[in-house]
């Protein structure tokens, strides 16, 4: 079975969420099934999955991203755009890869799964965020079930706007993130909580208070988490804080800084920039704190967080909540916007002692880790599987019109020709054919 996975981003300087998940389920993937991820450019997740052994195709990938937020006119957006054909390019290079499964992530990637039903390919669609409620909200959804046969959301925060459409229900599945403990080498965790700290000027025995995020904006809570630092701050003395992320909103960042600076507090917080390597940022936290103000698909900062072992404290903001309540800390929650509840809890952890690293990492793996992942992944897998033996016995048996080597034939949906060279057609044996593109060069 061959699978390509499109890609709404591939940032150059960090890697979201969304994009580790993919990963992820890339290469978990292929222990099933020959895959190939797609990206709009180069950048960090392309450099990943190179190293980790996954093909990576380049190419354009046009978004929707009305439908994050929809209005009354999403629907006739989405049918112009594929009216004027913008969904060609991808039918092009799926005629190229003849991929069995095509998988899309984000509400985003309706283009790209518009070309795969084109070609009639099955389509899973991963939701990895919250889709604005409104009173549209309800489009987004039709405009996911018209084109995917299977939906995936990360957390039942990104399911919800979905459910509200009774006849999608057969196609609704949760596949929450994991990670590879390999890949963050645990072994050289003190080592670099050392080397952090060292850096900093923080002692090994100091308290940290932490934050991370790949940029920094208001909707991530920058503000609320110096605002309850401050408080902290002001009756625990020997406690520093430490942010990491990069400036995507300077004059926001600079208001930040002012509120610590307005205390005479500054010293005690830190600020470095992303990393992509967790694994030199989270150990030299003692507790990671999650302030996130709009409801995100799942959080997988609080998740990162109890792996390493941190106490998390987070607003109760869409899959946070989900991850606290499943590691048996839903007391760390906070509602949204209240700092000082914030506040309350991260002194709290800070008076019961030494964090217990072991405990929050047992109950993370139980709830999230590899094991737990694969178990519901493996179903999926195979549906995936049996609808593409299916579709492949179906051509079989309707069979089609006989092929002349060396004849030129226009592909469907592209502004492409294909030279027929001779051998087997069909998605698991890709036919030898040159490409005459409308440029008129071959390749």
């Amino acid at each position: 079975m061959k699978i390509m996975l499109f890609s709404h981003l591939c940032a150059k300087q960090a890697i979201t969420g969304a994009e580790k998940y993919l990963l992820t389920l890339a290469r978990e993937l292929g222990h099933h099934a020959e895959c190939t991820l797609v990206v709009p450019e180069e950048g960090v997740l392309s450099d990943e999955a190179a190293a980790a052994g996954v093909p990576v195709v380049v190419h354009p990938v046009p978004l929707v991203y009305s439908m994050f937020n929809p209005s009354s006119d999403l629907i006739h957006e989405v049918e112009e755009r594929l009216r004027a054909g913008e969904h060609g390019p991808l039918i092009h290079l799926l005629h190229l890869h003849q991929p069995d499964l095509v998988i899309v992530n984000t509400c985003l990637s309706v283009i790209p799964a518009a070309a795969a039903k084109k070609l009639g390919i099955p389509v899973a669609w991963f939701i990895t965020e919250k889709i604005m409620e409104n009173s549209w909200s309800r489009l987004s959804a039709e405009v996911i079930g018209r084109y995917a046969d299977w939906i995936i959301g990360i957390s039942e925060t990104t399911l919800r706007p979905l459910r509200d459409l009774p006849h999608l229900g057969g196609k609704l599945h949760l596949l929450p993130p994991t990670w590879r403990m390999e890949d963050l080498q645990p072994i050289t965790w003190p080592f670099r909580r050392h080397v952090r700290r060292s850096e900093l000027g923080i002692a090994w025995d100091q308290p940290v208070i932490g934050y991370v995020s790949s940029s920094i904006y208001m909707e991530k809570g920058l503000e609320h988490f110096i605002t309850m630092g401050v408080q902290v701050a002001s009756r625990r003395p020997d406690v520093h804080f430490l942010y990491a992320g990069n400036v995507v909103d300077k004059d926001y960042f600079q208001r930040c800084l002012n509120i610590a600076a307005e205390t005479g507090l500054s010293g005690r917080f830190r600020h470095i920039g992303f990393d992509t390597r967790i694994e030199n940022v989270y150990p030299a936290m003692d507790i990671v704190v999650v302030p996130s103000l709009i409801d995100e698909g799942f959080g997988l900062t609080a998740m990162e967080g109890s792996l390493f072992g941190k106490s998390v404290v987070a607003y109760r903001s869409g899959g946070l909540g989900e991850i606290l309540q499943a590691t048996g800390n839903a007391d760390l929650l906070a509602e949204k916007g209240d700092i000082d509840g914030l506040a309350a809890r991260v002194l709290s952890v800070l008076h019961s002692g030494p964090v217990r690293e072991a405990a929050n990492r047992e109950a993370v793996q139980a709830a999230f880790g590899i094991d737990t992942y694969r178990r519901r992944l493996l179903p999926l897998v195979e549906r995936f599987k049996d609808r593409a033996g299916e579709l492949k016995r179906a051509r079989k048996a309707k069979g089609g019109p006989r092929l002349r080597p060396g004849t030129v034939y226009r592909g469907s949906g592209v502004r492409a020709s294909f030279c027929w060279k001779g051998g087997s057609s069909g998605p698991s044996h890709p036919p030898k054919r040159c490409v005459i593109t409308a440029s008129g060069g071959a390749r």
